[in-house]
């Protein structure tokens, strides 16, 4: 199975103005992904999707990535059929898109993800990291299916699983002909752990500023 794994960035960004292209530590968030991600030695080709000049010049160091030019109503764009415009010139069927505001998803865990993904026959894949807390719907009804929710003490509880957008695993065509990566249903998209460290996602500008002191701290250990 051949998979294609995508870099989509655009400069749009509202709560956190052009994070994919301002400082972070000593690099930016696309150029961290494309540097991280180019070496991944599970994708047939790696390619960043993007509208504006200044993101594609982010790939001229990395002669093996495939830069695919969006559109501007794929960069403004917020649903999947102007967003996805671009997949008609990704070659390959399965796609796994790559988030960069997740910067702290290591490769390892990224290559092993899309390893399983190649051994089994799901529709779908996305990461998910393990909580463990007692969880309210709107109403105050407890939503935790454990017999150890009654007890004060948050580590007998089961984990409950929090999705993060680190990556997703799709197919090209149920995106272009279905509007959708998924139907949400048991393994589509299937759940693949991993560690909470990996999934911190940088939304607002304190995301940002917590992750780039976070990056910094943790620069050494992210390069092996």
């Amino acid at each position: 199975m051949d998979v294609a794994a995508v870099i989509q960035v655009r400069l749009a960004s509202q709560r956190c103005k052009r994070k994919n292209l301002r400082p972070f530590g000593d690099t930016n968030l696309t150029s961290l992904a494309l540097a991280k991600f180019s070496k991944s030695n599970e994708i047939s080709n790696l390619y960043l999707a993007a509208y504006e000049d200044e993101l594609r010049k982010c790939a001229e160091p990395f002669p093996n990535v495939k830069v695919v030019q969006r559109s501007r109503e794929s960069a403004y764009g917020e649903d999947i059929p102007s967003v996805m415009t671009y997949l008609k010139d990704v070659g390959e069927e399965v796609v796994a898109f790559i988030d960069t505001c997740t910067p702290f998803l290591l490769l390892a865990t990224f290559d092993e993800a899309v390893r399983y993904f190649k051994q089994h026959s799901f529709k779908s894949m996305m990461p998910a990291y393990g909580t463990y807390a007692w969880y309210f719907d709107s109403e105050g009804n407890l939503m935790n299916n454990d017999p150890n929710a009654l007890k004060a003490n948050t580590k007998m509880l089961k984990p409950v699983y929090k999705a993060c957008s680190a990556f997703i695993i799709a197919h090209k065509s149920r995106i272009l002909n279905e509007n959708t990566y998924w139907s949400l249903t048991k393994d589509d998209p299937h759940i693949y752990a991993i560690d909470e460290s990996e999934a911190v996602d940088i939304d607002t500008e304190l995301d940002f500023q917590i992750a780039e002191r976070l990056y910094q701290l943790r620069k050494p250990e992210m390069a092996t």
